[in-house]
């Protein structure tokens, strides 16, 4: 059976095992700080298979086998995680829980002061492999993840003052014509430029793109003729 340290963040309890001379934490216990309701599907769609594990916990009902993951693991939850405390849960993992198991665990066996710091050596070379490993998981991540709400509002936002631009005001004659007419035309064309059906689903590395798609917008042909053949403002 595993030793099992135990950590609390803010009301919530977090248990940890060192598994081969690694800190993995209880998948669950993760998942349920983070605010996931269903827990072992949260683990299911988010955390890798190479970064799942099971270790034998200590329970009140006796040892039970859970599912474990580790700081790789940790981290992919916390970034899908909707609470505003992901992020100060993952650095407190990262900075605080693994360094403090790592440094105080009863695993740790007493060793000789060069074997100290092989050991050391190794573990920061494997911890800045796996590191940078994260970092480009998170990239990819953060590129493939749709537009944030604010973001969204600020294309609509974008798209209004285009039609704006091209009709006039709400209260022109042009506008109550063909406003309806402008808007969907301007909305298909952004759906089918970036291959989305609907705003907020454009990836966030398109964000840019997006707003220069709106800045450089011009209705069709037959679009431009029935604006112009509108009747002008009054």
């Amino acid at each position: 059976m595993n030793e099992v340290a135990v950590f609390n963040f803010e009301t919530n309890e977090v248990r940890t095992v060192v598994i081969n001379e690694e800190v993995w934490l209880v998948a669950k216990d993760v998942a349920t700080t983070l605010g996931y309701s269903r827990t072992a599907d949260a683990v299911k769609a988010h955390v890798d298979e190479e970064d799942k594990g099971v270790g034998k916990i200590q329970t009140p009902g006796g040892t039970q086998r859970m599912t474990v993951i580790n700081q790789s693991g940790v981290i992919s939850l916390a970034l899908s995680s909707k609470l505003p405390t992901a992020k100060k849960f993952k650095r407190w993992v990262t900075s605080e829980v693994i360094p403090s198991v790592l440094k105080h665990g009863s695993y740790s066996k007493p060793q000789s002061t060069l074997q100290l710091f092989d050991n050391a050596l190794q573990v920061m070379k494997e911890q800045e492999t796996k590191i940078n490993h994260v970092v480009d998981r998170m990239d990819e991540f953060e590129d493939a993840q749709e537009i944030r709400s604010w973001e969204q509002t600020e294309l609509l936002r974008m798209r209004k003052n285009k039609v704006f631009a091209i009709l006039g005001s709400k209260h022109t004659k042009r506008y109550k014509a063909l406003s309806s007419e402008v808007y969907q035309s301007i909305s298909h064309d952004f759906k089918s430029q970036f291959n989305v059906p609907r705003y907020n689903a454009l990836p966030r590395k398109q964000f840019e793109d997006g707003k220069r798609f709106f800045i450089n917008w011009e209705p069709s042909n037959l679009l431009e003729l029935a604006i112009k053949g509108a009747e002008q403002p009054a």
